[in-house]
């Protein structure tokens, strides 16, 4: 099972699906993606937390986006 996070499940104007394997990865790549296409400089803590919240659990293996 991948987990899978997408912005717009937080209200964020964007279509992005961001996949990993575990949790630390798919933070990072959230991190790295909110950095690139929204200019969030640094994730805070409350903003983890409402990330974390929204990550679901899907069949396949994750891929790199």
């Amino acid at each position: 099972m991948a987990l899978e996070f997408r912005c717009k499940n937080v209200g964020v104007v964007c279509n992005a699906s961001i996949e990993a394997d575990t949790e630390e990865d798919l933070l990072t790549k959230i991190a790295g993606h909110a950095a690139d296409a929204h200019g969030v400089a640094q994730l805070t803590a409350t903003l983890v937390n409402y990330a974390k919240s929204t990550v679901e659990e899907t069949e396949g293996r994750a891929s790199s986006s």
